[in-house]
């Protein structure tokens, strides 16, 4: 992951992305630059630099601002 830190550029693949309307149904990748998205692409990239760092997430859903998105509902009152 120290690669992906010195780049600035990373792509991640093979991923849906979540948006506060939910998950968004098209799209094989989000393109992240300098820790904002730059873009979604509609198809795999191709011909990427070697300074872009590339992380394939397998099918996973990829949501933006979420740092720690677990929550213990025990300690909410929720359940009891």
């Amino acid at each position: 992951m120290e690669h992906l830190k010195q780049t600035g550029t990373v792509v991640f693949t093979n991923v849906r992305l979540g948006t506060p309307g939910g998950l968004v149904p098209h799209g094989a990748g989000v393109l992240v630059r300098d820790g904002n998205i730059e873009r979604v692409l509609d198809a795999a990239p191709t011909g990427l630099g070697r300074e872009i760092g590339v992380v394939d997430c397998r099918g996973g859903a990829l949501y933006p601002g979420f740092h720690d998105c677990h929550m213990h509902l025990t300690a909410t009152g929720l359940v009891a």
